[in-house]
Order: structure tokens, then C-alpha cells, then sequence
């Protein structure tokens, strides 16, 4: 993963940066949850700049699945503390 990603995954959950460093190393599954996480992101600001329905919908959606995706993240960062 690139070092300009993982900037942006410490950004978005900071004083994790130790167990997050070490997750990115060692687990490709939570490689690939962070790159679902950033798209998700990148998505739902796409989605809120459109000013209709289907904008209106889909930014719900994206919500929804970025809560998803950042609970996930924290579970994975608070088991791997402990």
C-alpha cells in the first residue's frame, strides 16, 4: 500500500497509528478493507456534489456503507490493541 494511503487511513482513525502499521503489514484482508474504505469515501463526495434524486440516494448508500466500513476498521484496530 502506498505511503500517500496509509496517510489517509492514520488521518481518518488517529491514535492508531502503531496497531495500524502493523495490520497493514500483516493482513491483506485489512489492506483491502482500507483501499473499500477510501473508495467509499471518494464515492460519497462524488455522489453529495449531485444535486439529484439518484445523487440524493446514492450518497445515502455510500453513508451508510462508509459506517459500515469505518466500524469494521475500528473493530479491527481495538482487537488488535488488546
Amino acid at each position: 500500500m502506498d505511503k500517500k494511503t496509509v496517510a489517509a487511513i492514520e488521518r481518518h482513525f488517529p491514535g492508531t497509528r502503531a496497531v495500524l502499521q502493523r495490520e497493514l503489514t500483516e493482513s491483506e484482508s485489512f489492506r483491502g478493507l482500507c483501499r473499500d474504505y477510501l473508495a467509499c469515501q471518494t464515492a460519497l463526495a462524488r455522489w453529495q456534489e449531485t444535486d439529484s434524486d439518484e445523487g440524493r440516494l446514492r450518497s445515502k448508500e455510500y453513508s451508510e456503507l462508509l459506517a459500515e466500513l469505518t466500524e469494521e476498521i475500528e473493530t479491527r484496530l481495538h482487537a488488535r490493541e488488546t
